[in-house]
C-alpha cells in the first residue's frame, strides 16, 4: 500500500515539473550565456553582427635581470677593468605593426662596479670603480608567434649616458676621488620569447649583447655586455 503511495506521488511530481516551471533555475545560477528571464520570440528582430574583438598594438614591460660585462678595456694598452656583473633594469613601451614585427623603446639602468685593493711597503691602496650605464634606445623586433609561445630576435641602437666614478684611498695618506661623463651610441642585437598569460598579460625572457665605447675626458673604453632579463608585460 506504502509503494502504490508513493509510486503515486512520484507520478504526479514528474507531471507537475513537466507540465510548470517549478524546475527552473534559481535566480542565483545561470550557465554561462544562459538568461533566468523567460524565453521570447525573437524571430522578427534583426541582430546585429557581433564587434570583432579589440587588436592589442601596443604594449608595456617591466624587465629585471643581470648586467655581465664582457670587456671593460680602457683602449691604447690601458688594460680591462674587469668589473662585476651587476643589476639591469628596464622599462620598455612597443607597437605591433604587424604580427610579425614590433618597434619597442626602452629606458634602463645598471651600474656594474670593480673593488681593488693591494699591500705594498707604501701601505694598503684600495680603489673602487663604478660605471653608471643608463640607455635610452629604439630596437626591431621580429617575432613567430606560435599560440601562447612567442618566439623574437631583435636588434637595436641606443643613446647611452654613462658615468664613470673612481675613488682611491692610500692608508697614511688619505683619500681622492672622480668622476666623468659622456653620452655615447651604441647597439645591440638580442633573442627572446614570451609566453602568454592572457591575450594583455605576458611573460618573458630576454637576452641582448650591447656594443658600447664611451670616452671620458680623453680616456676611451670599449665597453661591451651582456644583458639577461625576466619580464612582465601588457598588451592594451
Amino acid at each position: 500500500m506504502i509503494c502504490k503511495i508513493l509510486r503515486m506521488l512520484i507520478n504526479i511530481i514528474v507531471l507537475y515539473s513537466i507540465t510548470t516551471n517549478a524546475w527552473a533555475a534559481p535566480d542565483w545560477w545561470k550557465a554561462p550565456n544562459e538568461s533566468t528571464q523567460p524565453g521570447k520570440d525573437i524571430s522578427h528582430i534583426t541582430v546585429a553582427p557581433k564587434a570583432p574583438e579589440k587588436s592589442l598594438y601596443e604594449y608595456v614591460a617591466l624587465k629585471f635581470g643581470i648586467y655581465i660585462p664582457q670587456t671593460t678595456e680602457i683602449k691604447d694598452g690601458g688594460g680591462d677593468l674587469d668589473m662585476d656583473s651587476a643589476f639591469n633594469g628596464e622599462l620598455a613601451l612597443g607597437h605591433y605593426f604587424h604580427k610579425n614585427i614590433a618597434l619597442e623603446l626602452g629606458v634602463g639602468y645598471t651600474k656594474p662596479n670593480k673593488s681593488m685593493s693591494f699591500t705594498d711597503i707604501s701601505g694598503t691602496f684600495s680603489a673602487d670603480v663604478d660605471m653608471t650605464i643608463i640607455p635610452v634606445t629604439l630596437g626591431v623586433r621580429g617575432l613567430l608567434p606560435m599560440g601562447k609561445f612567442e618566439p623574437y630576435a631583435m636588434a637595436g641602437i641606443g643613446a647611452y649616458f654613462t658615468e664613470l666614478e673612481v675613488s682611491a684611498n692610500l692608508s697614511g695618506f688619505g683619500g681622492a676621488s672622480a668622476s666623468e661623463s659622456d653620452t655615447a651610441f651604441g647597439f645591440f642585437l638580442g633573442l627572446g620569447a614570451n609566453f602568454n598569460i592572457t591575450k594583455e598579460i605576458f611573460l618573458g625572457l630576454e637576452g641582448k649583447y650591447l656594443w658600447l665605447e664611451p670616452s671620458f675626458d680623453g680616456l676611451d673604453m670599449k665597453v661591451d655586455g651582456i644583458t639577461g632579463t625576466a619580464n612582465i608585460g601588457y598588451r592594451f
